[in-house]
């Protein structure tokens, strides 16, 4: 649950963000409401939606190779393995062993 202080700071800074374009600052006219609007939609579409179905599916594959989810381990995903029978050589065209069976 975190702190009052860290709730109190972000209800401040989201105040702040949202009335600063309505009034205005000096050598800066006020954007309209819905300009307004439609920015805060899209700043919360967008880390809020976006964001978390990013982090979801890094989660997920993560847990599907088997990695570590660990905060200081670093986000590292083992290799994947070849699936099937591996590739034939290439057929030797030189030499005196050359394509002998």
């Amino acid at each position: 649950m975190p702190s009052k202080t860290l709730v109190a700071a972000l209800m401040a800074d989201a105040l702040a963000g949202t009335v600063l374009p309505l009034v205005g600052l000096p050598d800066l006219m006020p954007l309209p409401g819905w300009e307004t609007l439609v920015i805060f939609a899209y700043a919360m579409v967008s880390c809020l939606v976006v964001n978390d179905a990013v982090k979801v599916a890094m989660i997920q594959m993560a847990r599907s190779y088997g990695g570590s989810l660990g905060p200081c381990v670093g986000w590292t995903f083992p290799k994947r393995r070849p699936r099937g029978r591996p590739a034939r050589p290439a057929a030797r065209t030189q030499g005196p062993t050359a394509n002998r069976e």
